[in-house]
């Protein structure tokens, strides 16, 4: 008994002094689930090559892209505090890209080219999908690998 005490006062100090996974295995657990990221929305983009630039499926396409960037991204355990704020952050940027597709979906009609006042409208929906994500990564950047 006296045995199991001690184990688990040892169990507990090192939750407390941060003896769980380090730093490095945790960053590389999210910088892993990135890169899945990445090389999901790069597919889906080299998909459209040759393809309309204004494309209502290729919208409704980023939107589940961006949906499950963001499951994947909140899929990955972490115990350190600055990786798991930067992890929600990341969740954030994808869900609220994700919601910005489906705008500019909404915007453009299934069928023929959208007017230009369309195009305007669904250009600034996607300069702000570009906005949130690149800051979050690279503030990952910066805290896991330092640059």
């Amino acid at each position: 008994m006296q045995h199991l005490k001690f184990t688990a006062l040892l169990c507990g100090l090192s939750l407390l002094i941060g003896c769980g996974p380090s730093r490095q295995a945790q960053c590389q657990l999210l910088g892993e689930a990135q890169n899945q990221v990445r090389n999901t929305i790069n597919a889906q983009y080299q998909q459209r090559i040759g393809q309309l630039a204004y494309s209502q499926t290729h919208e409704l396409q980023m939107v589940q892209v961006m949906q499950q960037a963001a499951e994947t991204t909140q899929a990955v355990q972490l115990k350190d505090a600055n990786l798991q704020d930067l992890q929600t952050r990341l969740v954030q940027s994808y869900q609220n890209s994700s919601q910005l597709h489906q705008q500019a979906a909404n915007l453009i009609p299934a069928t023929g080219s959208p007017n230009e006042a369309v195009i305007q409208q669904v250009d600034a929906l996607h300069q702000q999908v570009d906005a949130g994500i690149p800051e979050a990564v690279q503030e990952f950047n910066i805290y896991c690998i330092g640059g």
